[in-house]
């Protein structure tokens, strides 16, 4: 039997099996994304597993079909061991592109001047796994056009400025934006995009906790938190600046490790946000006082 073309919604399902031992009928339908300025489209979705797609934490981001600069091809295996014996993600050059084997996916990327980035990618079935592999894809291409980066950050749009948390896990970034009292674009992976009308900070579906947005602004600070007993915002050199976002950074190193571009973009990033050290309380503290540029 043809597989069917059809739409997806909220709550329904890449695949579907009517009954068991039968050969899978697939959707095959197509999927517009926009996430960090790119359009990405998501299609030839096959396998026998089935599997939630778009659900209210990514709805946020649909968009209406265009022409994307990133294709991503899914396929669902029902292998239950992992591609890899450990969480790391090992990443190796091929030509025209970078392949990466994870705990639960493989991804290849053809990343080809002045065309959209192919991303090809097996995993279990399972809708994390694909946003997972979606993530690491757009990471790479963002990169690669020179178009800007993902960063292990939380981000809050509090009026028309967006204050960027970057930090691994337990820095309190995510408690410093559930405290803000703005919009919450992320609380896990915040996207930094660079064009020729600046600096621009948006959220990004990829591992909330919190219901995430796709607004974005131009107008950023970049805070890097230290816990303190008492709120205060203090100057910080811009070598900390580029270690802390370095560190930060969805990135995973390869034969064409990016470096010349991930320079550029850091320096452009500096050159278009303020940043400080913030000593922040535990609380919403910092967020009501009087007289801030945030306010």
């Amino acid at each position: 039997m043809e597989p069917r073309a059809t739409a997806l919604h909220a709550g329904e399902q890449i695949t579907h099996r009517e009954r068991p031992g039968e050969q899978p009928r697939v959707a095959q339908a197509a999927v517009t994304l926009r996430i960090a300025r790119t359009l990405i489209r998501i299609e030839a979705l096959t396998g026998p597993t089935p599997t939630p797609f778009i659900d209210r934490r990514l709805a946020p981001f649909l968009a209406p079909h265009g022409h994307p600069e990133l294709i991503l091809e899914a396929t669902f295996a029902e292998a239950s061991e992992p591609f890899t014996p450990s969480s790391v993600i090992r990443s190796r050059a091929i030509e025209g592109g970078l392949d990466f084997t994870a705990p639960q996916f493989r991804l290849s990327l053809t990343l080809a001047p002045d065309a959209p980035t192919r991303a090809r990618v097996l995993c279990t079935g399972s809708y994390e796994q694909l946003l997972g592999a979606l993530r690491l894809a757009l990471a790479h291409h963002l990169v690669h056009a020179g178009r800007g980066y993902l960063l292990h950050a939380s981000s809050v749009l509090v009026g028309d400025t967006v204050h960027l948390f970057p930090g691994p896990s337990g820095t309190g970034k995510s408690t410093a934006a559930a405290n803000a009292p703005g919009t919450i674009l992320g609380d896990e992976i915040t996207a930094v995009t660079i064009d020729a009308d600046g600096v621009f900070v948006s959220g990004t579906p990829f591992g909330n906790r919190l219901q995430p947005s796709a607004l974005e602004s131009g107008r950023v600070v970049i805070h890097r938190i230290v816990h303190a007993p008492v709120n205060e915002s203090l100057p910080i050199p811009d070598g900390e600046v580029i270690s802390l976002l370095l560190v930060s950074m969805v990135f995973s190193p390869s034969g064409d490790d990016g470096g010349p571009q991930i320079l550029t973009l850091l320096g452009e990033t500096l050159a278009g946000c303020a940043r400080d050290t913030l000593r922040l309380r535990a609380d919403d503290s910092f967020w009501r006082k009087e007289g801030k540029h945030w306010t």
